[in-house]
């Protein structure tokens, strides 16, 4: 008989996991003898029903979303609920509201750190479908803790986000089509173990801090250097975290993380808001010009305080359309 060497299997899947995800499932065989975890982005309690009746009738393996503290056994796939991280922790699952990662509840990062961290060298990490790029430090943790990590092939998956990022961040063990996905992991869960060089300190710091759903100042500031940037969640300072391995992500004291590539985003949200603001409140300012002139400035002032308004709402006007019409 042979010996299972990865037991728990990582997935992680966003847009286009609707079509992806049942297709590695129907693909496995029967008596297959790993756990499965899955992270889905899922925006509400009846669109993951859903999505989990959906995998119910396609998967040869039993579904079903995740209870906290529950045992977890082999041949069982184990779907995070909407709103909630899924954590492996103390021969358990964890089922947590902790912070978002990525600007997600539940996040492919928080699962995938958590198998990594404890299951070394016993796991695979697996991205699927998706937009942004949620997953790829994680599943490069699960990679530098002696576990195997896989994609869909980025042609083949309806959003090629996800598996691209990690592509281009990491250097991937295996790159696979959907369909041919279950196979491979059939074959994979008896594969020898690869060698590794133990625990890296950022992976259990974070691990625990996950666990712990709540973080500290103390445990950031060992695990990372603090940034000029602050949280787009809760405005506090954000720790830089080289993860050794070219992958950076950020994270504050109150737990959130982040990619480089989704702060980016998020940075760029705020600032687009930051100037529509702006140009509201410059029309409102013209408007009381306009209608209070006596009240607000010396009647020789109107014309030229009008014209600076009108100078700088042109100006705000060209630099949100001119972003509005730029490709991405």
């Amino acid at each position: 008989m042979k010996t299972v060497t990865h037991p728990y299997i990582a997935i992680g899947s966003s847009a286009g996991g609707w079509e992806t995800l049942p297709l590695v499932l129907e693909n496995l065989p029967e008596d297959f003898p790993a756990s499965i975890f899955v992270v889905q982005h899922l925006s509400g309690e009846s669109i993951g029903a859903g999505f989990l009746n959906h995998l119910s009738r396609t998967s040869v393996l039993p579904c079903a979303f995740a209870v906290d503290n529950e045992p977890v056994k082999p041949g069982r796939v184990y779907l995070a609920p909407p709103d909630h991280h899924m954590l492996k922790g103390g021969g358990r699952l964890r089922v947590t509201k902790g912070p978002r990662e990525n600007g997600f509840r539940p996040s492919l990062d928080t699962l995938f750190r958590s198998i990594a961290y404890n299951f070394p060298g016993q796991s695979i990490g697996v991205i699927l479908s998706g937009m942004g790029d949620d997953g790829t430090e994680g599943l490069a943790t699960i990679g530098r803790t002696g576990g195997i990590t896989m994609v869909q092939d980025p042609q083949d998956a309806p959003f090629p986000d996800m598996p691209q990022a990690a592509i281009e961040q990491m250097e991937i063990d295996y790159k696979v089509k959907g369909v041919d996905m279950g196979l491979v992991l059939a074959n994979l869960v008896y594969r020898e173990t690869k060698g590794y060089a133990g625990l890296p300190e950022d992976v259990a710091q974070e691990a625990a801090i996950a666990e712990r759903v709540l973080t500290s100042i103390d445990a950031i500031e060992e695990i990372g250097i603090a940034s000029p940037f602050t949280c787009p969640d809760c405005g506090g300072v954000l720790h830089d975290i080289d993860h050794q391995n070219g992958v950076h992500s950020f994270r504050c004291h109150a737990g959130h993380a982040f990619s480089a590539k989704t702060l980016f985003k998020l940075k760029s949200k705020e600032a687009e808001e930051a100037l529509w603001a702006s140009l509201r409140l410059l029309e409102e300012q013209k408007r009381m010009l306009r209608r209070f002139p006596s009240a607000i400035t010396e009647t020789s002032s109107v014309s030229r305080r009008l014209a600076e308004n009108d100078r700088y709402i042109t100006l705000l006007k060209d630099i949100l359309l001119s972003d509005a019409e730029s490709p991405d």
